[in-house]
């Protein structure tokens, strides 16, 4: 699909205000309130949205555990030039949770049927079909937080200062996610991400917790509910689906159940646009695959003409988890010695692993960006670079946020 700059800067840039607060462990509601504060002063301040796009529902955030970092978010925002415009903002992996990393994004090596068309041999992975169930099942509860927000409008939010929103280093972003990526080659970082997943995973069933949910919704409205109303509001209704990253993946697939269940609906809980009026269009950033060949397939024929995929020909997450794209990674990054065989070693075993799934990526080879690598930085520290400060560069949005500002940590 053609798109305009100006509408990849915007939607890169409610993708990137997503990442606010990623440090926040409070009890709900304050949290929201807090994240609401956040990211409405990022909307007021960042040019591609400034004055022109409001948020009308959420943040709705969910942590696997309470308390504790979130593992996903998403909001709602409306286009004050034209209100039938809606634009869903997902939030990518969380890089201080250890539950996101495993169950958002690892989670790969076991895939599900995609359920909501008939669409025959199409799967997605089990991190995908998680990130999309938690995601459904969000609520806000517009009364509640409102009065929330009423009570403590004249409390500090902790936001962006002045000096926050300026480009910091690749050294300082480093040294934010010390904590997780502080490791100085692909090995170590590995089995420190595995010795974290095999302590998590005996002991925590997310699809046990995503069926409790479901057996106990909490008050509010949902994401349909919200689209449901606009769409029998507005004659010829919009709804951007947007994220970065891991949010990237999950914005196609967001996106896609919504395409698949516009119109009448066998179940009742699916229906939202009964007169399939509405457009969903798919902005995905950097992102890796949701699913196979079939799956991308359907998605392509849904949505091939209002989908845009731009991925950094340099960033690693994009290539995952497709073994002929991820062989390619030791040689972009000009590795040599050790490194190399670490990082040889490591596509390897998982482009092995995941090769008989079929994963393939939607909108072929989407929009690329053609970046450069950033001389003499370590290979995490490129890594990170190519994934995060690379896209808000190549769209001209690095002299308003970067990395280490959106996602500095917050009190």
């Amino acid at each position: 699909m053609a798109t305009s700059p100006d509408l990849q800067r915007t939607m890169l840039t409610l993708a990137a205000i997503t990442y606010r607060g990623i440090n926040l462990i409070l009890p709900e509601p304050l949290k929201l309130v807090h994240l609401r504060a956040l990211m409405d002063e990022c909307m007021a301040k960042f040019s591609p949205v400034k004055d022109k796009w409001k948020i009308v529902w959420g943040p709705v955030s969910f942590s696997a555990t309470s308390p504790g970092f979130d593992d996903a978010l998403m909001y709602v925002a409306q286009n004050s030039d034209d209100a039938s415009e809606l634009a869903v903002a997902i939030r990518g992996t969380n890089p201080l949770s250890v539950s996101d990393w495993v169950f958002g994004d690892l989670m790969v090596t076991g895939v599900v049927p995609w359920t909501y068309a008939k669409t025959a041999g199409a799967m997605i992975s089990a991190s995908a079909a998680i990130g999309l169930g938690v995601l459904q099942q969000m609520r806000w509860n517009d009364a509640e937080i409102t009065a929330s927000l009423r009570a403590t409008a004249a409390a500090s939010t902790g936001g962006l200062s002045t000096a926050s929103r300026k480009p910091a280093s690749n050294e300082a972003w480093g040294g934010l996610l010390k904590a997780r990526l502080s490791s100085s080659s692909p090995s170590s970082l590995l089995e420190t991400i595995t010795d974290d997943a095999k302590s998590l995973v005996g002991n925590f069933n997310p699809l046990a917790l995503l069926g409790k949910g479901a057996a106990q919704p909490q008050a509010g409205t949902d994401l349909k509910s919200l689209l449901k109303s606009h769409v029998t509001s507005h004659p010829a209704p919009r709804i951007y689906v947007t994220g970065h990253s891991k949010g990237g993946m999950l914005s196609a697939v967001l996106a896609l159940w919504l395409a698949d269940t516009r119109g009448p609906q066998s179940l009742a809980a699916e229906v939202w646009d009964t007169g399939s009026k509405a457009v969903v269009y798919s902005y995905s950033f950097a992102g890796p695959t949701a699913g196979n060949a079939a799956l991308a397939a359907h998605f392509d024929d849904v949505l091939g003409r209002t989908s845009v995929r731009v991925w950094n020909t340099l960033d690693v997450v994009p290539r995952a988890f497709v073994p002929d794209d991820m062989n390619q990674i030791p040689a972009l990054y000009n590795l040599s010695g050790l490194e190399k065989d670490a990082a040889d070693r490591l596509v390897r075993i998982v482009a092995d692993e995941v090769r008989a799934l079929g994963y393939r990526q939607t909108c072929g080879q989407g929009t690329a960006l053609n970046c450069a690598l950033v001389p003499n930085l370590t290979f995490p520290l490129q890594v990170i670079h190519q994934h995060l400060d690379s896209y808000l560069d190549k769209l001209g949005l690095l002299n308003e946020m970067c990395a280490a500002s959106l996602l500095a940590p917050v009190l």
